[in-house]
């Protein structure tokens, strides 16, 4: 590893790194290793004088963290179980206009308790699973 300037460490200051490491410990336990990880290569990239008002702004500020990481893993809201009937394949298709104004003509297929789109018209081609539909390609 190259040579850090002069008043600049490769690693944070043993009562800096101290600081961060309990401090991290107020953190979701899904979270404190990534954000030990960041907090010390914060601390590295500082002059020595400083890494210890920065780890306890750190400290400081691990409660509002630990909020902030709560709040975000409650936003999350679970996905709704697929009705039995989607589960086997048998969904129940319902005709849907595309609300486009240049053509009244184009719908599509939409299931009621699901959501899925079943795709149809006369541009349309299956593709049997594969990305590429034939021809698409210059004959492949």
């Amino acid at each position: 590893m190259k040579n850090p300037a002069p008043g600049f460490v490769a690693t944070p200051t043993p009562l800096a790194s101290a600081m961060v490491s309990v401090s991290v410990l107020a953190l979701p336990s899904t979270s404190r290793d990534r954000y030990r990880e960041e907090f010390r290569a914060e601390l590295c990239a500082l002059h020595v004088g400083k890494q210890i008002v920065e780890a306890a702004g750190i400290v400081i500020c691990a409660l509002a963290l630990r909020r902030a990481l709560k709040e975000e893993e409650m936003s999350i809201s679970p996905q709704p179980a697929k009705h039995l009937t989607c589960r086997i394949g048998r969904h129940h298709y319902l005709l849907i206009d595309d609300e486009n104004p240049e053509d009244r003509r184009i719908h599509h297929r939409e299931c009621r308790d699901c959501g899925k789109v079943k795709e149809a018209g006369p541009d349309y081609t299956p593709t049997n699973g594969n990305w590429l539909a034939r021809g698409s390609l210059g004959g492949w």
